[in-house]
């Protein structure tokens, strides 16, 4: 769909250069963007193995008690927990 300008109520086209710019405008602000949304999938890809308030209620365990968990989950939480710290 071209893009067009409001001017007093009225709908004017993009000029070609307009057009141009305009689509420079969009690439960068992908490319800023694009890190930080496939961090967002890769975390939301996570919290449907080990949900956010599983980190939670290992955090609020006393250390004694955090030995006692598997070791794979135990992994798993510092893997998520420098991810997350990794963020873009």
């Amino acid at each position: 769909m071209p893009r067009v300008h409001n001017i007093d109520g009225v709908r004017v086209p993009f000029s070609p250069g307009e057009e141009v710019e305009a689509e420079a405008r969009q690439a960068e602000h992908e490319a800023r963007n694009l890190p930080l949304e496939e961090w967002l999938g890769q975390m939301a890809e996570s919290d449907m193995v080990l949900p956010r308030y599983v980190e939670d209620l290992f955090d609020a365990m006393l250390p004694a008690q955090q030995a006692n968990v598997s070791k794979k989950t135990r992994d798993s939480i510092s893997e998520k927990k420098a991810k997350r710290l990794a963020r873009p």
